[in-house]
């Protein structure tokens, strides 16, 4: 449990930094994000976490 909060505070650190030192290009992308169609973001979003999950398990052999 604790490895998962840390891989989540990570992501937030990450995520964050990209706010904080690109906030004009964070909000270009969420503008460009808007018209993409939400079958297409589920989907990118599934392959995503199934990736992220691929890495995971890799990485913890």
């Amino acid at each position: 449990m604790g490895e998962l909060l840390q891989a989540i505070a990570l992501a937030m650190v990450i995520e964050g930094l990209y706010y904080a030192l690109a906030p004009d290009k964070a909000q270009e992308a969420m503008r460009r994000l808007s018209s993409v169609p939400p079958a297409v973001l589920s989907t990118a979003g599934m392959i995503l976490a199934l990736f992220g999950t691929v890495c995971v398990i890799l990485l913890r052999r």
